[in-house]
């Protein structure tokens, strides 16, 4: 899976630290029956943790002095990134301003149909307990970070081209 952006900035944007943007997908049967789904993250739960890293999570990640990931800024030492990049004049071209993520299906049921969605939440949920648990934050704040959908596409297996057609569903809440 590759998204592009036509944003002339970074995205996530902003405290790209506490943004969470994901892709997750879903793949189908001729029956129309859910044969797998892959990075999705039911909302109320966190976007991701260390020992299970998301297959395709655009943020930065703020290490302590130790290499240990933090949500707090001023005990950051280092970070890691892995946002869309700009689209300036210079990369307007596709595929110049975009990420790829590679999705691998355990079924081996040749899907009839498969989704994708581009998800984010303004902060992360891990971001947010952080802060309550040192008692930064009121508990009820947590419930008011939904998570949105930004993009959603299908593809559809057209078996005569032995390929897929791809048409845009979003119905954006963001």
């Amino acid at each position: 899976v590759t998204i592009e952006t036509n944003a002339g900035h970074n995205q996530p944007s902003g405290a790209a630290q506490d943004r969470r943007m994901w892709v997750e997908a879903f793949a189908f049967d001729a029956a129309g029956n859910e044969v797998e789904r892959i990075g999705v993250i039911p909302d109320g739960q966190v976007e991701e943790a260390a020992e299970q890293p998301h297959p395709f999570m655009l943020r930065d990640r703020l290490k302590d002095a130790a290499g240990i990931e933090t949500h707090m800024f001023w005990r950051a030492a280092t970070y890691e990134s892995f946002l869309l990049p700009p689209a300036t004049p210079a990369t307007a071209a596709a595929g110049t301003h975009g990420r790829s993520g590679m999705f691998r299906l355990r079924t081996s049921v040749q899907p009839a149909k498969i989704s994708v969605r581009v998800r984010m939440r303004p902060m992360g949920l891990d971001v947010l307990q952080d802060l309550v648990s040192s008692g930064h934050l009121a508990p009820e704040f947590l419930q008011l970070m939904p998570p949105f959908t930004v993009l959603s596409k299908e593809a559809t297996w057209i078996p005569e081209k032995a390929n897929y057609s791809v048409r845009d569903v979003t119905d954006a809440d963001c």
